[in-house]
């Protein structure tokens, strides 16, 4: 099985200061900081190959200093967009189809090690769930958005449960329950609790788990995730987990 990363490293990292040097470019340890995060990644057997995504005035720079960083595994450049899920979906636009995991990194990460990243590759093996499984989605919102074609782009199945969450006080919690429900009652056999909010909302909801809904239906996946309504021309979803 081979995976491809994309290190995301097309921010401007305003708070650092506004000299006009991205944050991931910056030194560190006497590399650009973007560089230890393409080395971990290079340093793992399974990643065939890893899509750079970085500023577009910056292009030049990040090939000049991270083409001889990978012997191994192939190394794409390509520019990111206006916000991280713009980003995100110009990497995934770079990596070859048919391509089974693609892992995304935040290359403000910099002290990622290969271990860290073979261990996360090793826990989606022991889920054992393809994405195609995936028959029940739960969810809450501030505004209506279109998860369900969102789902449908990234290979979710049939969906045979469905259910929205009015956003207030408990939400997270009312949204693993829901999907709780709908496992244990036999009327999905895997289910995904999304904690969902377009990117159009600054904020971010509230971390709210139910570990005890968790441990009656362990078919349930956790997500709280930003994402965009943008989708490939091949019909996969651009969005990113946070």
């Amino acid at each position: 099985m081979s995976d491809w990363a994309i290190i995301v490293s097309a921010g401007s990292g305003a708070r650092f200061g506004n000299d006009g040097v991205p944050k991931t470019f910056r030194p560190l340890a006497g590399l650009p900081m973007y560089v230890h995060s393409l080395r971990a990644f290079e340093a793992v057997p399974s990643i065939a190959g890893i899509v750079l995504v970085v500023p577009d005035n910056w292009l030049e720079y990040a090939m000049e200093h991270s083409m001889g960083e990978a012997t191994r595994a192939t190394v794409e450049i390509t520019p990111g967009g206006e916000t991280r899920q713009r980003s995100v979906r110009a990497g995934l636009a770079r990596v070859p189809l048919g391509t089974e995991r693609i892992v995304v990194h935040d290359a403000a990460r910099p002290l990622v090690t290969p271990e860290l990243i073979e261990a996360s590759l090793a826990a989606l093996n022991d889920a054992g769930i393809s994405p195609s499984e995936v028959d029940a989605l739960s969810s809450y919102t501030m505004e209506q958005n279109v998860e369900v074609e969102v789902a449908r782009s990234v290979g979710l199945g049939d969906i045979t449960y469905f259910s929205q969450v009015g956003y207030g006080g408990g939400a997270g919690c009312a949204v693993v329950g829901h999907a709780a429900m709908a496992v244990a009652t036999g009327q999905a056999n895997v289910a995904v609790a999304w904690r969902s909010r377009p990117t159009s909302d600054g904020r971010r909801p509230a971390l709210a788990e139910s570990t005890t809904s968790m441990s009656m239906a362990p078919n349930i996946i956790m997500m709280s995730s930003s994402w965009s309504s943008d989708t490939m021309s091949d019909g996969r979803a651009s969005f990113t987990s946070s």
